[in-house]
């Protein structure tokens, strides 16, 4: 909920503020993976747990001592603000951050390439389509989305190592045209294992575009790293809710996976259109 975003957010503002260029990368990129493997292992141990005892067990025996232990590691781990350092809480200040972002032509165009975004929704949207169109099991779909989750760690772990010397601009659109092409062969194959194995390089490919994006969208205002990956969030959040719109109503018309399968190819080009705005951040 709520929570969850401002850690994410405040968690990738610190790594900006607190670490060097060429250590940033692969820190934004072991938040990233390690954003990925919490949701997959959560969504199996909550699973199991509440199989135990009920729902309030997952929250009792899950998510109560992980936010201990997160609150634990960070109040040890993080370091203190300076007293030298001045804290600014003035409204004029803080609107002065919106009007940084919002009338930075490569700023703006970050935080509105997430509009066209499908996430995570399109995995939704692959298992479906694999059941109606091969008819697999739902233990081969539980395999192949857990393979899925872990090609994403991994893309998104390259993707830290390789930003750096490729260029944060240039390998995040490289990494969502690969993805949008791959994304739109999936739902045009014709035989399983080819959807499937376009279907893991989308996900890799993915993931990489994610730590890549982060880390470019994170050094485009340094004065308002804040506010820019707040607003980041924000519009990835409602590229979401368009995405799961739009499939749904193209689904809904059509009666076509292939027809949908288009649609959020196009988004993903609409991504790397929007992207060649941007600016590669100084270092």
């Amino acid at each position: 909920g709520i929570g969850t975003v401002l850690i994410a957010v405040t968690g990738i503002t610190l790594l900006g503020d607190m670490l060097p260029s060429d250590r940033k990368s692969k820190a934004v990129s072991y938040t990233v993976s390690a954003t990925f493997l919490s949701v997959t292992t959560g969504s199996l141990v909550i699973g199991y747990i509440t199989s135990l005892g009920g729902w309030r067990y997952s929250f009792l025996l899950y998510a109560l001592p992980i936010s201990i232990i997160c609150f634990v590691l960070a109040y040890i781990g993080i370091p203190k603000a300076s007293q030298d350092t001045p804290v600014v809480t003035r409204r004029e200040s803080y609107l002065k951050g919106f009007k940084q972002v919002l009338l930075n032509k490569s700023a703006f165009s970050c935080i509105v390439s997430q509009l066209p975004f499908v996430g995570s929704i399109v995995g939704i949207y692959v298992i479906a389509f694999y059941q109606y169109q091969f008819h697999i099991s739902t233990s081969l779909a539980s395999i192949i989305l857990v393979v899925c989750a872990l090609l994403m760690i991994i893309g998104s772990l390259v993707a830290g190592r390789i930003v750096n010397r490729f260029g944060r601009k240039r390998t995040t659109i490289l990494c969502f045209l690969i993805d949008a092409v791959t994304l739109t062969a999936v739902f045009q194959m014709s035989n399983l294992w080819t959807a499937i194995i376009f279907n893991f390089i989308h996900v890799f490919f993915v993931g990489a575009a994610i730590a890549s994006f982060n880390c470019l969208a994170l050094d485009q205002i340094p004065q308002s790293r804040g506010t820019m990956m707040s607003m980041t969030s924000l519009f990835g959040k409602i590229g979401n809710t368009i995405a799961a719109a739009v499939a749904g109503f193209v689904l809904f018309a059509t009666y076509s996976y292939q027809i949908s399968g288009l649609v959020f190819g196009l988004m993903t080009f609409m991504i790397v259109a929007i992207l060649s705005f941007t600016k590669e951040p100084a270092m």
